[in-house]
């Protein structure tokens, strides 16, 4: 990750931390975000399964990582596009909220990676 990424990277963390509507369950799946958003080589949208990021986020609630994806969805943190089958993944943007301030940015650190 290059200087560049990592800054754009923690202004995102810095908002999460700094709603005061998330709560720690919020928080908790938005790292594991990260991590499997890291872990594919910071690609958009990435994929990954619901059960993968209940372990990654220590949510072991299926209503509960519900109520975060809806609640992190409607806040505009993440946006996604659920799969409906379990064996399927579900794609994943981050950094939805921030698109028109940062959007030309995050296309810069994707072709970058290229």
């Amino acid at each position: 990750m290059n200087n560049e990424q990592f800054r754009f990277l923690m202004r995102y963390l810095n908002r999460i931390a700094d709603d005061e509507r998330l709560n720690t369950s919020h928080i908790s799946l938005c790292f594991a975000l990260i991590i499997c958003w890291n872990d594919q080589k910071h690609k958009l949208p990435f994929k990954i399964s619901r059960r993968t990021l209940m372990s990654y986020g220590k949510i072991a609630s299926i209503s509960t990582y519900h109520i975060c994806i809806k609640d992190l969805t409607s806040l505009g943190f993440i946006s996604y596009a659920p799969s409906y089958n379990s064996y399927l993944s579900i794609r994943f943007y981050l950094f939805n909220r921030f698109k028109n301030e940062t959007w030309r940015k995050l296309c810069k650190c994707q072709s970058l990676l290229s």
